[in-house]
């Protein structure tokens, strides 16, 4: 009698520096917990010891260190690049060797310029998956040359890359956890009482890393402006201080006078019982590839004043949603900000019912599925 025999599972494998979570980890988060396990292995490789292992655990996602001596793109300097791919292809190659690795998802720019000659070398298939806008840097058309497919979060993203990589594309929108967010005034009124501010109080939010992209400044030249208007209004600012322009925002407040309304609380996960909270989420962030924060605040009910610039414009359309406004306008965010709070209205649950099914964990991980059986059979 002869014996059925399962095919062997497709060894997936997910590097990261390790020194950070952002959007793009709780996205492959998601992805590797959601993943047919019985046809798929994920294996996630850390670098560094730092933010992201503790995520992970507290995910209950397993996670193996390899060490290597340098990252590529950690300078923008081509001879750099080089020469840091020259150093960590032994080790990597290695490793994809001794554990019959198929395929290398890599999810940001160290990853994407580390990883692919080795994964290539040792005849494997490397996904690059794109979630900001690419420059016109001639990088991108070696990782594009390099890449086996390439994942991407949004047209915007899409229309950004080398024409080269046009035909390995797909646009897969990322994955969002359902979450039953607390009803809009309890979630204020704990936040208020958190950070002792008597009710009543208007809270207008930003969430992102303190770049110079993601425009905290900005966000404070509008809130100085609505504070002109309301006595009791207060802004929160959720983030870290990765791009070291948290002093900056600090030092304008105060120059303002209106460092007493604005708490700056760093990073938050999860971030739904802040967004909840919120009143308005102010996104004034340029060239997004889409905008992860602005979906989940939308997903909680919490209407957004988002730029008019890069995926934003995907997400909002001056509707029920919110607003859009002219990117480094502070006027206009303000403007639109006083009409979403002079209207107290939040976000129609047909419109979260939607985005909830566009954004599902079920869909994306299908998408990615269907991606890595095509580049097996290839």
């Amino acid at each position: 009698m002869t014996q059925y025999r399962h095919p062997p599972k497709t060894r997936i494998c997910f590097p990261f520096v390790g020194d950070s979570v952002g959007g793009s980890h709780i996205s492959a988060a998601l992805l590797i917990q959601n993943i047919d396990r019985q046809r798929f292995e994920p294996i996630v490789i850390l670098h560094k010891d730092g933010p992201l292992r503790h995520f992970l655990t507290k995910e209950s996602i397993n996670h193996r260190f390899l060490n290597i001596p340098c990252f590529a793109g950690t300078t923008p300097k081509i001879v750099d690049i080089a020469a840091s791919i020259a150093r960590t292809t032994p080790t990597l190659y290695g490793f994809l060797r001794d554990n019959k690795i198929d395929i290398v998802h890599s999810n940001d720019l160290r990853m994407n310029l580390t990883w692919p000659f080795p994964t290539r070398l040792a005849t494997a298939r490397f996904v690059w998956h794109q979630r900001l806008v690419v420059s016109g840097s001639p990088l991108w058309k070696i990782l594009c040359s390099a890449s086996n497919h390439i994942v991407s979060i949004s047209h915007t993203v899409r229309e950004t890359l080398p024409a080269s990589g046009h035909g390995r594309a797909t646009i897969v929108p990322d994955p969002f956890a359902k979450y039953q967010s607390l009803p809009h005034e309890e979630a204020k009124a704990q936040l208020l009482h958190n950070l002792g501010i008597a009710p009543p109080a208007s809270v207008i939010g930003f969430v992102g890393n303190m770049t110079h992209q993601k425009r905290p400044l900005m966000f404070v030249k509008a809130a100085h402006l609505l504070a002109q208007n309301q006595s009791k209004i207060i802004f929160v600012m959720v983030g870290d201080d990765r791009g070291g322009k948290l002093s900056d925002a600090q030092l304008l407040a105060k120059r303002l006078r209106i460092e007493r309304n604005v708490f700056c609380i760093g990073h938050k996960y999860p971030i739904e019982p802040w967004l909840s909270a919120f009143d308005v989420l102010l996104a004034p962030a340029v060239l997004e590839g889409y905008g992860r924060a602005v979906i989940e605040a939308l997903l909680c009910g919490t209407p957004v004043v988002a730029s008019n610039s890069g995926g934003h414009q995907e997400i909002v359309t001056n509707n029920d949603r919110g607003y859009l406004a002219a990117p480094d306008d502070a006027d206009a965010f303000a403007t639109a900000t006083q009409v979403l709070l002079n209207r107290e209205s939040r976000v129609p649950e047909e419109e979260r019912a939607l985005l909830e099914q566009q954004h599902s964990s079920e869909n994306h991980v299908k998408c990615i599925e269907a991606i890595y059986d095509t580049l097996i059979q290839r």
